[in-house]
């Protein structure tokens, strides 16, 4: 059900991202050496085409539409893809900038497909540009000057319609750029009839602002969580995420945001697109990191973490032409920190950590969307951005992963109750004298041995600690010969008294091990617990006055105790507390008696 349920999602994602560049026949249709010749396609009255393929390229020059194919131009032209930057681009023999000013003409002969007027969909280019169409300018963003001085740069989407008079449409753009790394038409136009255009433009929008409101409300969603239960921050840190990817889904494509505030200045715009995408790298680790802290390296995760955090001041502190160019190697990082995700996962299930298998899946698939859009940044792939999109995918699967958790939790509930109930039932069973030392009135070894086996199995499945303190009374023999047994007994019942009054917990157990020994189990304690239990149990025996028979340790009676603490590991065994206390005590008698010792820190299994 999982697969046919991701395959669909999957699929509907797929199409809601695709823009079909082809014929009625399917084949496909591109520029060629600035010409697209849309002759040979099948007649309709909507129709739709991407303005994809080689182009005509000036590089340094805005070539006025009357002047485009004379001959200077001929002399300057080269062909160049669109969409693509011209950064790096080798012309003339020389690689360019990804700052200056270009001019690009295609030539569409639509041929007889006269519906009287058609429009061009412009996406959001680097950074500000002039459409002209036939000689006539129709759309603009910002303002493209010739120089630094005389332009103002502009992220844009525009719907640019025109009359169509002729068979033959000329389209020539001049584009500037001085403010960010890479300058040109970096994203892909398209052309067809007016209706076809708008309704594209009205279904990307739907879909942004879909992606947007779902993120925004998970992000809601889990923040109150975590207000409500802050002791579990991959709540907080999976918000922060969700609220990153839902401001992301505005300033990306269809630049949604522009709706919202339509004179936001182009530099505050790219400031919060390139922090929403820097930000993203933090939250996500700190989020895998909460989920499965015991697999993760300490320093690598600080490391992305801090390069994320770093990137960010340097958005919000320097000018956009020096963090734009930057983003190449934070790429390479995000790149890195994705694989080592992959294999903390991968490490994860293979250690059979909750829901870790599941968790790999969907985070593979968020991975494979951010490689995409770091190739569509290159001009690598021409699906387009979709890290917005994939991480609906994720989400999807994050919360078939907490439904899991909350039932599991409820599982475990049910566990504990009945764990509880049969803890009260067992209370009542001490009562009787197959369960009770008959001398002390301490539950006997048989009692301890079942109860030690129900504590390691809890702690077992809950990963908490359990501690037992292992007691000897020092010298009896020589007390049972100085002053007679029955004296003996009657000091056995008032140190089984004591050690029964300095325990206070309702899960805590005292018992008779046998002889003068003494136990004192401690389900959910630590080993500094465990040590002031001891000393406090030492205390007050040794304060009860008891004439000792052996006074080279202590004038009164006094004790040696042993305490050992382990958080239970399925290879190990209960017995595997007991030995440790019990060298502990033998510790404690080879160091002179009448004292605790213990191990600590924790053994670790």
């Amino acid at each position: 059900m999982k697969r046919i349920v991701f395959i669909y999602l999957l699929l509907s994602f797929l199409s809601s991202c695709h823009l079909s560049s082809t014929d009625g026949d399917g084949s496909k249709i591109s520029a060629q050496k600035g010409v697209l010749d849309l002759t040979g396609v099948n007649e309709s009255s909507y129709y739709m085409f991407s303005l994809g393929g080689e182009w005509e390229f000036v590089y340094g020059l805005h070539v006025s539409p009357e002047e485009v194919g004379g001959e200077q131009w001929e002399h300057e032209k080269e062909i160049i893809r669109v969409p693509s930057t011209w950064k790096d681009y080798l012309y003339k023999g020389k690689k360019l900038p990804g700052t200056g000013i270009a001019t690009y003409r295609l030539t569409v002969i639509t041929g007889d497909k006269n519906t009287g007027s058609l429009a061009v969909l412009i996406p959001g280019w680097e950074t500000a540009y002039r459409l002209f169409v036939n000689s006539k300018e129709v759309a603009s963003a910002g303002v493209a000057g010739n120089d630094p001085t005389n332009s103002v740069p502009a992220w844009t989407p525009r719907i640019a319609e025109f009359s169509v008079a002729d068979e033959v449409q000329e389209l020539v753009i001049h584009i500037t750029n001085f403010s960010h790394a890479r300058g040109g038409p970096a994203m892909m136009p398209f052309i067809g009839t007016v209706d076809a255009v708008r309704k594209m433009r009205e279904r990307n929008i739907g879909i942004k602002f879909f992606s947007f409101g779902g993120l925004f409300i998970i992000s809601l969603y889990h923040l109150a969580i975590f207000l409500l239960r802050r002791k579990d921050r991959s709540s907080l840190y999976f918000s922060l995420f969700c609220m990153t990817m839902a401001i992301r889904s505005l300033v990306i494509n269809e630049q949604g945001l522009l709706l919202f505030l339509p004179s936001i200045s182009w530099d505050i715009h790219v400031r919060i697109s390139y922090l929403s995408f820097a930000l993203a790298l933090p939250t996500i680790t700190l989020f895998l990191e909460s989920l499965y802290k015991d697999d993760m390296k300490r320093f690598l995760t600080r490391l992305f973490v801090a390069s994320g955090l770093i990137y960010a001041a340097i958005i919000v502190f320097t000018p956009p032409a020096f963090f734009t160019f930057l983003v190449a190697p934070f790429q390479a990082v995000i790149f890195t920190a994705a694989v080592y995700g992959i294999i903390i996962l991968s490490v994860s299930t293979h250690r059979k950590r909750d829901e870790a298998r599941l968790f790999l899946g969907a985070f593979v698939f968020f991975f494979l969307c951010v490689i995409n859009d770091i190739l569509f940044h290159h001009q690598i792939t021409s699906v387009g951005y979709i890290v917005p999109m994939g991480f609906h995918i994720f989400i999807f699967f994050q919360a078939i992963i907490l439904a899991k958790r909350y039932a599991s939790s409820y599982t475990k509930i049910e566990e504990l109750f009945m764990e509880k109930t049969n803890l009260e039932g067992a209370t009542i069973t001490l009562q009787s004298l197959s369960y009770l030392d008959p001398l002390t009135g301490l539950p006997n070894r048989r009692r301890l041995d079942e109860y030690l086996d129900q504590s390691w199995r809890l702690a077992l499945r809950e990963g908490g600690e359990i501690s037992l303190i292992m007691i000897d009374i020092d010298f009896f023999k020589k007390y049972n010969d100085h002053y007679g047994h029955p004296a003996g007994d009657e000091t056995l019942k008032m140190v089984a008294s004591t050690i029964q009054s300095s325990i206070h917990r309702p899960a805590d157990l005292s018992a008779r091990y046998g002889g003068e020994e003494f136990v004192v189990l401690l389900p959910g304690t630590g080993a500094e617990g465990a040590l002031a239990v001891a000393e406090n149990i030492r205390f007050k025996v040794n304060s009860l006055g008891i004439p000792a028979a052996d006074k080279s340790v202590s004038e009164y009676l006094s004790i040696s105790l042993g305490c050992s603490t382990v958080k239970p590991a399925s290879e190990d065994a209960p017995l595997h507390l007991v030995e440790l206390a019990d060298q502990a005590l033998y510790q404690a008698k080879a160091a002179g008696r009448n004292r605790v010792e213990g191990n600590l820190p924790p053994v670790e299994n």
